[in-house]
Parts: C-alpha cells; sequence; structure tokens
C-alpha cells in the first residue's frame, strides 16, 4: 500500500505533465489555424468575366388590317 504522502506527491508530480501534454496541443491547433487564416487572406478569388445575355429580340407585326374596316357595325 501507498502512504497517503505518496500519493498525493505522486499526483502533484504528474499535474505539469498533464498541463504541458494539453499546452502543446493548445499551441499546435492554434498555429494551424493562425496559418489557415494568413492563406485564406492573401488568396483572393479570381472574378470570372460575366458576358450579359442577349435579349431574344422578336420582331413584332402590327396586326393586319383592312382600309375599309368600320369599328362599329
Amino acid at each position: 500500500m501507498y502512504s497517503q504522502a505518496k500519493v498525493i506527491a505522486g499526483g502533484l508530480a504528474h499535474i505539469p505533465v498533464v498541463i504541458a501534454v494539453f499546452y502543446f496541443i493548445l499551441t499546435t491547433f492554434n498555429k494551424r489555424a493562425l496559418k489557415f487564416v494568413e492563406e485564406a487572406k492573401t488568396k483572393k478569388p479570381e472574378a470570372k468575366a460575366v458576358e450579359p445575355k442577349k435579349a431574344a429580340v422578336s420582331k413584332i407585326e402590327a396586326p393586319k388590317t383592312r382600309k375599309n374596316m368600320q369599328m362599329y357595325p
């Protein structure tokens, strides 16, 4: 069996190790995130040239009428 002093000393000795592991993970992810943001800022999306749509031009013909047509019978 371990005495209480050894258990507490062992626990206290592992705290800096756990903190160091989490700090390493945190800094690794932060570096990757900052690198990603910097790459996104430097890249500018290329604008595509869009041509205007050509409207369909149809010839509208006037209704055919007779010269001698009366409006009211």
